[in-house]
């Protein structure tokens, strides 16, 4: 979601002035810590960035092979560990949590949705799961090929409101009304909608997305503390609880939606994992204080939550990011920290949409004692780098400001992501308990 803030503090001017100047005549910049083996990187809230294969995970702890030994690390210490893979072909099934899942859909009446492998090759994880239409947004059935357009149309199913189902033709049309029946299996593929117009069979080559009645989802209250599990075929499951043994693997969505899967394959088909909890706290979702955008000519561009800065989600060398702040160059966003916290994390990369081009360097500001100073600042990144991993400390600081600066050629597709940026609260000081007698 786009979100601006158009009051800015005066201090954030100043700081503006101050960064912006320095940027245009070339203030030489910092080494950074080397690059992240993406699909392999562990990290923790407490430890320096590992690489691993994952083994095994339950619902208490996570099993690496880092370097040919077992490593046990408990899900309250781990933040994520490898990349989400992007969607190659096939549905999109969008449930009401907004997991999606990529599946042939088998069966969809009006009551609910069974999901499988239509080649009959049994190559989906969760078998032939019934699930019922009041766990589920939408269905995409024919995705867009091109990455932004079909971002767009999964952000417009997560964002349906009203009360009716409504079909997004391939024509670009939209139909409105309610679904009667639906004819998805191996005779006929159509689905009956009551129009104000009148009744209306589609035939679903004709149909690019189902959004279903978004008044009649299930509501169900939202744990503090969830996994994203990310699969190689671009699914997403957003979960709350998983329950393991050595033959099967059993998951609960935050939905209350459960699939079951073979354990060997679950592990095999398992690309990324995230701990959203409040150890950890996302820099998207917080308010921002203070934005600005320089433009090098007229045009300006927004900062983007979780988006990269054209709409799209995060992308960075093949792989996709839920979480994250996508900004042009040149530009400063700004947050209160309010001295809770104490480290600045995250991955810096242009977003794959740009490829080779662009080029930006990023830096981070903190205040404290009423002072701003430079806590850090990158080498020139350009398209095509890998993600980067940096690690700020913040201890004590009351405000923090991203700062993307412009380097070769102007500002150029100078699409920045902050991928997974977050920050470490300060622990929480313990009342000490009386001795008993």
């Amino acid at each position: 979601m786009q979100q601006q803030v158009s009051a800015r503090p005066r201090w954030l001017s100043v700081l503006l002035c101050w960064t912006i100047g320095v940027a245009l005549v070339g203030l030489g910049s910092r080494p950074v810590t080397g690059q992240v083996p993406l699909d392999n990187a562990i990290h923790q809230r407490e430890h320096a960035l590992l690489a691993g294969s994952l083994r095994k995970l339950d619902s208490a702890a996570a099993t690496f092979d880092i370097a040919g030994e077992e490593t046990t690390i408990p899900l309250d210490q781990l933040v994520s560990w490898g990349a989400n893979r992007d969607w190659k072909k096939g549905t999109i099934v969008i449930l009401s949590d907004g997991s999606l899942i990529n599946a042939d859909v088998l069966e969809l009446s009006v009551e609910h949705v069974t999901l499988g492998d239509a080649s009959g090759l049994g190559d989906f994880l969760w078998g032939e799961p019934k699930i019922p239409l009041d766990r589920i947004r939408g269905i995409i059935f024919q995705p867009p090929v091109e990455a932004l357009a079909r971002d767009q149309v999964i952000q417009q199913v997560l964002a349906a409101a009203g009360a009716e189902e409504t079909l997004l033709l391939t024509n670009g049309d939209v139909v409105a009304g309610t679904l009667l029946a639906a004819q998805v299996n191996a005779e006929s593929l159509s689905l009956q909608m009551q129009t104000r117009s009148g009744e209306l069979e589609i035939p679903i080559d004709k149909v690019t997305a189902l959004t279903f009645n978004p008044a009649l989802l299930a509501t169900r209250s939202r744990p503090a503390t969830t996994l994203w599990l990310g699969f190689r075929d671009g699914s997403l499951l957003d979960v709350e609880r998983i329950e393991a043994d050595p033959e099967t693997v059993k998951v609960t969505l935050v939905s209350g939606v459960q699939f079951q899967a073979d354990t060997l394959w679950f592990q095999e088909e398992l690309c990324a994992l995230r701990r959203l909890s409040p150890d950890v706290q996302y820099v998207s979702d917080l308010e921002p204080i203070g934005y600005r955008h320089v433009p090098f000519l007229d045009l300006t561009w927004p900062f983007r939550m979780d988006r990269n800065v054209t709409g799209g989600f995060l992308r960075s060398s093949e792989r996709v990011f839920a979480k994250g702040i996508g900004m042009h160059s040149t530009s400063r966003l700004a947050f209160r920290l309010a001295g809770k916290y104490r480290q600045f994390q995250a991955e810096i990369a242009l977003d794959d949409s740009v490829g080779t081009q662009g080029s930006v360097t990023y830096r981070v500001f903190v205040q404290d004692d009423s002072e701003w100073r430079e806590a850090f600042a990158s080498d020139i990144v350009r398209g095509g780098d890998r993600p980067i991993p940096i690690s700020v400390d913040v201890t004590g600081a009351t405000l923090i400001a991203l700062i993307v600066g412009d380097a070769d050629h102007g500002d150029v597709r100078d699409h920045a992501n902050w991928l997974n940026a977050r920050l470490i609260p300060v622990p929480q000081a313990t009342t000490p308990q009386p001795a008993s007698e």
